[in-house]
């Protein structure tokens, strides 16, 4: 199972949605041209259905200069739409051949698409998309066109979720999916070429560069969802595939725009095994979002991390190809201070999503020192430090200036790695992991004496040490090393005890008393210790020469009650996914679900 988390506020993840009142290869086209005035449209108008195709692209120019003039504007688009010019417009989109009028004309579609809701919607009602499409599709559509025709698409599907499910069902994606993948065969080979002496992978001709920049960007919000995008898994398919190929050019704009479309498209294809059997989450795919994470741009490396991590919310097997391109390598850089909150929380939650997978890539966890030290620092109160005299959480110089709500997130995300690793790893890992990070039960316990934890980490923490008694016990009842298992000592439980753990967790229960897993949480930890503690005494009355508590704590009987979260991923917009995991999110706002 895997849980979505929604987000709406997170800023990071946007790109714009619609875009007007430049051309996409000279913002200064019109710079010298005179002002096109409201009282001469209905002279302008009279020459766009002139025979003269020279006449008729003057026409055509004048009309987009008045609505790029200055600016541009909801009134002048208004304006245009007020001259009932629509169908004389879808006319000349499907001519056979007239290229720069065609792409005047999809210039103007492109600004007027990107006005009013109302505006937007007249277009549409006017067939204007299926025109667009046509024009697209020809095979003497100039590649300018092409890149314009794909820009006012894109308008459309920044509107709304209905016209993006309506450009779906018309295939428009894959339309334009189909022309970058043109371009891309054509180029690479220069490209490619090109790497081998500059080291990067450039498209020099800028014109072309422009092109695919306005391909891609359209791709990529067309790939956002709002809607049942698991119906329409064959259309996602080809824009995977090319955007997949489009990471490897060193440009930002692609490269940013390209992995926001392969998140949002893993996203929406989640559990749609038809869109896996027709896709590969290759090796070269996996190393090339990883290489991406090195990037000093955090525009880059936002959009390549949420699609690393919609990548590990699907099966195992996709994690294990991400962890031999070098992942873990690259991660911990990103949960450090130099990077801003959102980017360290989804670097946390990327790890908890792979530990979810257990077995080998565990262990691939706890040997990343590094990685390991990053998670356990991260288990503390946001802007304080831990006073081991004072058993308090005394304030840093840094406090006053700390997200505190996007730290604690960072905690809680921290806490699931540490309960997964504990829950889900081998006995030999988990054995390793104890031994090496033996701090674990007395960091768990620290966090607790605070009453600033919220409600979440809290329940993290007190899973977390669950899992920690509970395993522990299965890993001492089944030793080898000692002949009567009733004798065996949990160490792990005595510090816990010895922590002071039973009064704070009667404290937390009262300081989240309206919450009712805090009490089952707290009914299930004290139930173990106690038992354990019972056991204890048994021993004593029997071994009577025993003098040291540690001597004298039992081992109770395994119960194997461990708690594991679940895989991931986050939706960072009600726009952003396929509606029926959308609903899955926003239904789970609700829901107090400790063990996620």
């Amino acid at each position: 199972m895997t849980i979505d988390e929604y987000e709406p506020d997170d800023i990071l993840y946007e790109i714009s949605r619609k875009l007007a009142n430049v051309n996409i290869h000279n913002m200064s086209l019109d710079a010298d041209a005179e002002t096109i005035e409201k009282s001469t449209l209905p002279t302008i108008r009279y020459y766009l259905y002139s025979h003269d195709k020279a006449m008729c692209l003057q026409s055509v120019e004048m009309l987009r200069r008045y609505l790029t003039q200055v600016g541009g504007s909801s009134e002048s688009a208004q304006d245009i739409l007020a001259l009932d010019i629509l169908p004389r417009i879808n006319e000349i989109l499907t001519w056979d051949e007239a290229s720069s009028i065609q792409f005047e004309c999809a210039w103007i579609v492109t600004n007027i698409a990107a006005g009013s809701s109302e505006q937007t919607y007249a277009l549409v009602e006017s067939g204007i998309v299926d025109s667009l499409l046509i024009c697209i599709r020809r095979n003497n559509c100039s590649p300018n066109t092409r890149a314009q025709i794909a820009w006012a698409l894109s308008n459309f599907a920044g509107e709304s979720a209905q016209l993006r499910e309506m450009l779906m069902e018309k295939r428009a994606p894959a339309v334009v999916a189909e022309v970058l993948k043109t371009i891309h065969d054509e180029i690479y080979t220069q490209v490619y070429t090109y790497s081998y002496s500059y080291g990067k992978m450039h498209i020099t001709d800028q014109e072309m560069c422009t092109n695919v920049k306005a391909l891609v960007w359209s791709l990529a919000n067309m790939s956002r969802g709002g809607f049942k995008t698991a119906n329409y898994w064959s259309v996602y398919c080809p824009v995977f595939e090319v955007l997949e190929k489009l990471i490897h050019f060193d440009h930002n704009d692609i490269l940013t725009d390209a992995c926001w479309g392969l998140s949002r498209i893993l996203y929406s294809m989640h559990e749609v095994p038809s869109f896996y059997r027709n896709v590969s989450i290759s090796f070269e795919l996996c190393s090339r979002l990883s290489q991406l994470l090195r990037r000093s741009s955090i525009p880059i490396i936002v959009p390549a991390l949420r699609a690393i991590i919609n990548i590990t919310s699907g099966p195992d097997e996709h994690s294990v190809i991400l962890l031999k391109s070098g992942l873990l390598n690259h991660i911990p850089a990103l949960m450090t201070p130099d990077f801003p909150a959102g980017i360290r929380r989804d670097a946390f939650l990327l790890i908890g999503n792979i530990a979810v997978c257990g077995g080998l890539l565990i262990q691939k966890i706890i040997n990343n020192n590094n990685l390991i030290k990053c998670v356990l620092a991260h288990v503390r109160v946001p802007g304080k430090i831990y006073n081991q005299e004072t058993r308090q959480w005394d304030p840093t110089l840094g406090y006053m200036y700390c997200e505190i709500d996007e730290e604690w997130k960072i905690t809680s995300e921290a806490l699931s790695i540490i309960s997964n690793i504990i829950s889900r790893g081998s006995s030999s890992c988990v054995r390793e992991f104890l031994k090496d990070e033996n701090e674990v039960p007395a960091t768990l316990v620290h966090l607790l004496r605070s009453q600033d934890v919220p409600l979440q980490p809290t329940q993290k923490c007190i899973d977390a040490i669950i899992n920690l008694v509970e395993r522990t016990n299965l890993l001492s009842s089944g030793s080898s090393d000692q002949q009567n298992n009733t004798d065996q000592v949990n160490t792990y439980s005595l510090e816990l005890l010895n922590e002071g753990l039973i009064p704070l967790l009667e404290g937390q229960y009262e300081l989240h008393d309206e919450d009712d897993s805090i009490k089952t949480r707290c009914d299930v930890l004290e139930g173990i210790l106690e038992e354990g503690i019972e056991t204890m005494k048994k021993i004593k009355a029997k071994q009577n020469q025993s003098k040291s508590l540690a001597g004298m704590f039992g081992m109770v009987e395994a119960r194997n009650t461990l708690i594991s979260t679940n895989k991931r991923r986050v939706l960072h917009g009600p726009e952003d996914g396929d509606i029926r995991l959308i609903e899955n999110a926003i239904g789970n706002l609700s829901v107090s679900n400790g063990g996620e």
